[in-house]
């Protein structure tokens, strides 16, 4: 159970590093804020952001995907801890896309707003918060948040997940594949930014 863990916490560190590195340059341009760079900063830490929230995206992908393939082996629900860590890479997704949704230009926004109308990317969200419903069924139970922590490892219940590790795994990675897309238009975007100022 460990290793597809440790595998996928290594990629994102690795990612992670990467991305900083990215989005110091952006912050420095950020602080430049004047002259022709002054259109380039704002979409080049919107493109980090996003960078961010898509690798996040697919890494949730193939780490739920695992989680729910064990569970229908098994037959039982998916544990509260695998549960916790959803909801904690949610919030972080969340947050990276208010950032980029803050800093993005008009033309990424527009194609952004098409990519969270797709049937896929709507599927994706339900799909979570129908994996997520036990955590509110615990949290109503046992009152105080922190009592989850010591449920860990457990299971709300004996039955099989209702979400199928195919049917996640199909709306994420069409999830995945549009903020590709998405990320594409952005980078050439910027690429064109910085041309222009050369």
């Amino acid at each position: 159970d460990a290793l597809p863990i440790l595998a996928f916490e290594f990629y994102t560190s690795l990612n992670a590093k990467l991305l900083v590195v990215a989005r110091d340059a952006a912050v420095e341009l950020l602080r430049a804020g004047a002259g022709r760079a002054s259109h380039l900063a704002p979409s080049l830490y919107a493109s980090v952001h996003l960078a961010a929230y898509k690798e996040s995206c697919a890494v949730e992908r193939g780490l739920v995907a695992a989680t729910l393939l064990e569970a229908e082996s098994s037959g039982e629900a998916v544990p509260l801890d695998a549960l916790l860590r959803l909801k904690d890479v949610a919030a972080r997704q969340d947050a990276e896309r208010a950032v980029f949704l803050s800093f993005a230009p008009k033309r990424a926004l527009a194609a952004y707003a098409k990519h969270a109308a797709l049937d896929c990317v709507q599927g994706a969200a339900r799909l979570r918060s129908e994996l997520l419903g036990p955590l509110d069924d615990v949290a109503s139970r046992d009152a105080p948040s922190h009592r989850l922590h010591a449920c860990l490892g457990a299971r709300p219940s004996r039955a099989a997940p209702r979400v199928s590790a195919e049917s996640w795994f199909s709306h994420s990675s069409c999830r995945v594949d549009s903020l590709q897309a998405l990320q594409q238009d952005l980078d050439d975007l910027v690429q064109d930014d910085a041309t222009r100022i050369r």
